[in-house]
């Protein structure tokens, strides 16, 4: 939305606009966050990595073009696959940023550029080759199961991953102009709700009482709020509740005062900050900044 208070002259619910894409984004942060549970690690900072990645994403397939980021989603996915293979994880993501500030170079506005009113020449190239790798990602969906190694099906996993994030984010920033910094939170929160039903799991198959970090920290007993999370039923509502829960509140109170542009970049930041201190600090809890690891398999 480029100008709000002419929109809202002219009968728009400004508010009501702004707060249903970031409640649509945060939706989609809290399943790509319980879905990335599954790869096997649950940390205070994984929603952060997960999210900077997504927004080279954004980035890379052109801000406002949500098909753009689905496409740039698979495409840096698939250099992380291509460089991880031939390399370790760290040089495989220097060689991803490196082609992605490259691309850049050569075309600043991004895979595809957003169509408006300002420009003469619409740039439909891009547009036209879409059907490509879109119909080349789907055929590598079904066949990943039958032909990948376990390390290359959980590489395809994150691809998937930015494939979730990357679009809301797209939707947030791109037409609403609201640049949210915070939504690694939602994403980091999902992913603690799933990954505390599969470290009971895989409590229960070492029959052991409680985790081992919860030894560590001197705790006797199970904490009483993580004994629900034994229902994967549990698990999987309270992964979208508790961080759906949280956006609300967010939302509401920044759409409420019309916090908006770097305002609302900063708060969101400081949430994003303050969510992953908490964590740490309940380390008998959470299992601090190591986080949870060594998940039952599912």
């Amino acid at each position: 939305m480029q100008n709000r208070e002419i929109a809202s002259s002219l009968g728009v619910h400004t508010r009501q606009v702004d707060a249903t894409p970031f409640a649509i984004v945060s939706g989609l942060a809290d399943v790509a966050g319980g879905a990335v549970a599954l790869l096997g690690r649950v940390g205070p900072a994984l929603g952060t990595y997960y999210i900077v990645d997504a927004f080279i994403v954004v980035v890379l397939g052109g801000a406002g073009h949500i098909v753009g980021a689905t496409v740039a989603a698979f495409a840096v996915g698939g250099l992380n696959m291509a460089f991880e293979l031939g390399s370790t994880a760290r040089l495989g993501k220097v060689a991803v940023l490196i082609v992605v500030i490259a691309f850049l170079q050569l075309r600043p506005a991004g895979l595809i550029v957003r169509r408006t009113r300002m420009m003469a020449t619409p740039d439909d190239a891009a547009s036209r080759l879409l059907p490509a790798p879109i119909g080349a990602a789907m055929v590598i969906l079904l066949i990943a199961p039958l032909v990948f190694s376990d390390f290359c099906l959980g590489l395809l996993a994150k691809c998937l991953t930015y494939a979730i994030v990357a679009p809301g984010l797209d939707l947030l920033w791109g037409y609403t102009g609201m640049l949210s910094l915070g939504h690694g939170v939602f994403f980091g929160l999902g992913t603690y709700c799933a990954g505390m039903y599969l470290k009971l799991e895989a409590t229960r198959e070492t029959e052991e009482a409680m985790p081992a970090f919860m030894v560590w920290s001197g705790l006797k007993a199970l904490p009483a709020f993580w004994k629900p999370f034994g229902s994967p039923v549990f698990a999987g509502v309270m992964a979208i509740l508790v961080p759906a829960t949280l956006a609300s509140i967010l939302g509401y109170l920044a759409c409420r005062s019309r916090i908006n542009d770097v305002y609302f970049s900063l708060i969101t930041q400081a949430f994003a900050l303050i969510i992953p201190i908490l964590l740490i600090g309940k380390q008998g809890y959470t299992g601090g900044t190591n986080g949870a690891i060594n998940f039952a398999t599912l």
